[in-house]
């Protein structure tokens, strides 16, 4: 999800169609593999449950407009990019932040700032909402873990992988200053 998340905004610009191989883990190009998580490639588990790249490309649709400069107040980690849009109809501000660590790195956990430069002066409150994807948010796979690995689901279990699968909103903490 992270490298999703970090690779999409950098590169849609300059791209006319985008793929993903493959949506779903249904997928019989060699055999039919039915337990839940088995590290296939889709979006979406043969059980319909969305994984987190999924969530990734959910959360990445909702930033389809004008883009914004994003200056960072401190050294950042080399790992951490942040991509930022304006909706130009009520001057909404979002904010993609992304901490994609290579495979076989538990990524950290840390404090972020970064300035958001060409803000419209429209732009009158602040309030911030984050969605997190991470191993312990939005991740049905431990979930499944958890519950002894089954390789079929009930419909109960099926539900609470679903709901374990949502990203979830926080408030945020924010400072405006417009004067800049």
């Amino acid at each position: 999800a992270a490298f999703i998340a970090q690779t999409i905004p950098q590169i849609v610009t300059d791209a006319n169609v985008l793929s993903y191989w493959t949506f779903s883990d249904i997928f019989e190009e060699v055999f039919f593999n039915t337990e839940p998580f088995h590290d296939g490639y889709g979006l979406l588990t043969v059980d319909g449950i969305p994984k987190p790249a999924f969530r990734a490309f959910q959360l990445l649709k909702r930033l389809d407009n004008t883009s914004v400069a994003v200056q960072w107040d401190e050294e950042k980690t080399a790992e951490v990019s942040a991509f930022a849009i304006v909706e130009p109809t009520n001057s909404t501000v979002q904010v993609l932040l992304s901490n994609f660590e290579p495979p076989l790195h538990l990524p950290t956990d840390f404090d972020v700032s970064c300035k958001l430069t060409s803000i419209p002066a429209t732009t009158s409150a602040a309030s911030a909402t984050g969605y997190h994807i991470s191993p312990t948010e939005a991740n049905p796979r431990a979930v499944w873990e958890m519950m002894g690995r089954p390789q079929s689901l009930t419909e109960e279990q099926r539900k609470k992988l679903m709901e374990a699968s949502r990203v979830n909103p926080t408030q945020l903490p924010v400072t405006l200053n417009l004067t800049e």
